[in-house]
């Protein structure tokens, strides 16, 4: 249980990391020993010991690895903190002070009241996207955590889709088929809700819209 308490600062350790911008850092160059990482963030008043001791706490969580030396590089999961990964709006909004006071209110709704949501409790009676609409800096985190969330789901879905319609690609062939036909053969890779329409595309004529079935 008390491994699950002290879970709650790895978020904050993660927004540490990103405004240090150590990720980019050892993106960089590495390994790096933390004294080194230490002088990239502050030249002129490095502070390694801290540095060490963020870092460690990250290793432990298995983000970013630590040789006996003291020396950091990246692995799979910190690697996503580099700035060219996009992650870093969704890490900013979760530690935001809008969200962390949120948080902390969730016991109340069980105490009844109007409220819809903790953060309403937290924020005086503003839902997350009223409270963006009075607050320009919160916004723009806001619109950046979703379109990165967006990103990464449209990237996995994607994949998917292209795994999906590999068992059919043989079986098109590039052959004009009836929308019965069509119906058959996608019914039999499991797709299912299968819906044929005409569009006014000039490279396009007929959108083909199909679920997999699961």
């Amino acid at each position: 249980m008390a491994s699950i308490s002290n879970a709650i600062t790895t978020p904050f350790l993660l927004k540490a990391v990103i405004c240090l911008g150590i990720p980019d850092i050892l993106g960089r160059e590495s390994p790096l020993h933390y004294n080194q990482i230490a002088a990239k963030i502050n030249p002129s008043d490095p502070n390694p010991d801290v540095v060490r001791r963020i870092l460690q706490s990250l290793v432990r969580n298995k983000i970013f690895c630590e040789d006996p030396s003291g020396f950091f590089s990246h692995n799979n999961l910190s690697s996503t903190l580099v700035s060219s990964k996009n992650i870093h709006a969704m890490v900013m909004l979760q530690t935001s002070q809008p969200m962390v006071a949120s948080y902390s209110e969730i016991h109340k709704l069980a105490l009844g009241g109007s409220h819809e949501s903790a953060f309403e409790v937290a924020n005086e009676g503003k839902s997350l996207y009223q409270y963006a609409s009075h607050n320009l800096g919160f916004s723009k985190m806001f619109r950046a955590a979703i379109s990165e969330t967006s990103e990464r789901f449209m990237g996995a879905a994607i994949k998917e889709a292209r795994k999906a319609f590999e068992g059919i690609k043989a079986a098109i062939g590039g052959k004009e088929r009836s929308e019965n036909e069509w119906n058959e053969l996608l019914a039999s890779e499991g797709f299912a809700n299968i819906s044929l329409s005409l569009t006014s595309s000039n490279d396009l004529q007929v959108v083909i819209e199909a679920y997999k079935c699961t």
